[in-house]
């Protein structure tokens, strides 16, 4: 999404100026699309390149320039196969290498970029005024969940009305600034970064959840009209018909099935029930498949055909809509309680992300974030606008674990059918890995073996290990047994074990 709109600006910039043509790399690309356009650079006929991650191999001749928009995005790190590589890396070491200008734009700079320009490895550069709202940041206040749960009419007024079942969709107030918002000709857009109706489904007799066969996660309930009812993973694909009035627990036999949580179906279902002849468009994996079915949904929100936008973090960052007035975060907490030390600081650059759709016309936008944690230091600075601070609080906590940045850190992830196979090959890395590190001075430390928190994916068991140290030399000579060849990885592979070895990683999942 994202590639497209910027191949249209970069279009038109280029065109007015006679560069010619601009060369686009996805993998959505047909591959002879891919080769005409490498050809296109090789020889020098095209001179600008844009497209996502795997752009910065690009083969431009005398590179001049290498931006990377959004520099802070975890998406920018390939993790899932090899090469593991980290995009923004990539084109720091090659416009070194090549002489060229690096430019890492973001409005809420990765920590490890922050590092960088502290100790002055980079240089920073501040764009200090906003586009739209008259220069001001929207308004931002947050809309305590736990208070409403209270009141009695705060719960009468809350109540879901597209269905019976579940808690908060949108609260009374984000209900009345909609209502505001729409009476004045003006686009509403809310945020949730959850696909489907509900998140789990679970029994409120015998407290079994509903998990997928193959995964340790939640399954969950999709509403489709094309699909049907039914539940589905969100790792491995995995789907089965489901109805939540007939069908009784799977494993007490009772009628005691509840869904917990929201999706964004749900979301899209409650805003037709209580806005009827607002126009809706749904952004998420699900509504939109294709190329076109984007382009097509962009384009009716441009030209002001949709009234309210409910979507994921597809939503979140880009794009640049002036009639969106108001911006609701349906639930805050779901990026703030994920396992993984950066989740309060991916969280806040998502919230800030989407915060910043609002009031980008001539008007000051407002942002209303729903959360059942009100006083989590991510929303408390939000509300201010103050990134720098969230970030000074967040980097000392860092310092003081010796978490990235202040680390070289290293996931060893194993895999296999079997718990105690998974295990015995992760303890044998850890011994490897403690054997390499006997003459070793500097400092360095070992977390684990111990489960992924999703510690089953497509029926393999996944255990990992953490693996910090001073810096990145200390931490290639700790890894050095776990290399291809190795009586370790020989041993692995004849336990028919996966081993991955991940470092610089972008997510702890």
């Amino acid at each position: 999404m994202l590639v497209a709109r910027v191949e249209a600006a970069v279009a038109a910039l280029v065109g007015a100026n006679e560069i010619g043509p601009v060369v686009v790399l996805h993998s959505e690309l047909s591959e002879g699309d891919r080769c005409s356009g490498l050809q296109l650079l090789r020889e020098g006929r095209a001179r600008v390149a844009i497209g996502a991650r795997s752009a910065v191999f690009a083969p431009v001749p005398n590179l001049g320039l290498i931006v990377v928009d959004e520099e802070h995005e975890p998406s920018f790190k390939q993790d899932e196969q090899a090469p593991r590589y980290h995009a923004r890396d990539v084109a720091l070491w090659r416009a070194q290498h090549e002489g060229a200008v690096c430019v890492l734009g973001s409005a809420t700079p990765s920590f490890e970029t922050r590092h960088n320009a502290a100790s002055g490895k980079v240089q920073r550069l501040l764009l200090p005024l906003r586009v739209g709202g008259g220069g001001q940041m929207p308004s931002i206040e947050v809309i305590d969940l736990r208070i409403r749960k209270e009141l009695a009419v705060a719960r009468k007024k809350d109540r879901a009305v597209a269905d019976e079942h579940g808690g908060v969709v949108l609260s009374a107030p984000l209900v009345e600034a909609m209502a505001e918002t729409l009476a004045a000709g003006e686009q509403v857009l809310l945020f949730l970064n959850k696909r489907g109706w509900s998140s789990t489904i679970t029994c409120d007799l015998c407290g079994i959840v509903r998990t997928c066969p193959q995964c340790s996660v939640s399954l969950t309930l999709h509403r489709s009209a094309r699909r049907g009812t039914s539940l589905r993973c969100h790792q491995c694909g995995y789907a089965e018909p489901f109805s939540l009035e007939t069908q009784l627990c799977p494993a007490c036999g009772l009628e005691g099935l509840v869904q917990i949580g929201t999706g964004t179906e749900r979301v899209e279902a409650e805003v037709k029930a209580r806005f009827p002849n607002a126009r809706i468009a749904r952004l998420d994996r699900d509504a939109l498949t294709r190329h076109d079915d984007v382009v097509a949904a962009l384009a009716s929100i441009a030209k002001r055909e949709v009234d309210v936008i409910v979507g994921t973090q597809m939503v979140a960052k880009g794009h640049d809509w002036p009639a969106v007035r108001l911006v609701g975060v349906v639930l805050a907490d779901i990026a703030l309680t994920l396992p993984d030390f950066r989740a309060a600081e991916r969280a806040m650059a998502l919230l800030t992300q989407v915060a910043g759709r609002a009031g980008r016309g001539a008007l000051r936008g407002r942002v209303l974030v729903q959360t059942y944690d009100p006083r989590h230091p991510a929303l408390v600075h939000l509300v201010d606008h103050d990134v720098v601070a969230f970030a000074r609080l967040e980097m000392a906590d860092r310092e003081q674990h010796r978490y990235p940045p202040f680390s070289r850190l290293a996931r060893v992830r194993v895999e296999h059918e079997s718990d105690k196979v998974a295990l015995d090959v992760a303890h044998a890395a850890a011994a490897a890995i403690g054997f390499a590190a006997q003459p070793l001075t500097s400092w360095w430390k070992l977390s684990g073996p111990v489960f992924c928190p999703i510690e089953r994916v497509q029926g393999r068991t996944r255990v990992q290990l953490l693996v910090f140290a001073k810096d990145a030399a200390t931490r290639a000579l700790l890894l050095q047994p776990l290399r291809r060849h190795s009586e370790f990885s020989k041993s692995a592979l004849r336990a028919s074990a996966r081993v991955v070895v991940d470092v610089d990683p972008a997510q702890m999942l």
